[in-house]
C-alpha cells in the first residue's frame, strides 16, 4: 500500500505514479469514508497525524484483509 498525500513536502505527490510503476502489485490508499479509506489525500509526511487513529487502523486492517484472504480483524 502507498500511503502518500498531497501536502507531503518531502516526496512530490507526482512520484505516486513512479511507484505504482515500480511496484505494479501496490496500490494507493482509497479515498472515501468506508473503513479502509482516508476521508482525503489532504495530508503531508507525517501522515499518521493528520486523522483519527481509528481510521488508520481500518486503512491498515482492510488492507492486511484484503492481501491476505483473511476474514478476522486484527
Amino acid at each position: 500500500m502507498i500511503i502518500h498525500g498531497e501536502l507531503d513536502q518531502i516526496v512530490p505527490f507526482s512520484n505516486v505514479q513512479t511507484f505504482l510503476r515500480l511496484i505494479p502489485w501496490a496500490r494507493v490508499v482509497p479515498v472515501g469514508d468506508a473503513p479502509g479509506s482516508v476521508p482525503t489525500l489532504r495530508f503531508g509526511h507525517d501522515w499518521i497525524e493528520y486523522f483519527n487513529p481509528q481510521v488508520w487502523y481500518d486503512v491498515f486492517n482492510v488492507f492486511l484483509q484484503a492481501r491476505c484472504g483473511e476474514k478476522t480483524r486484527l
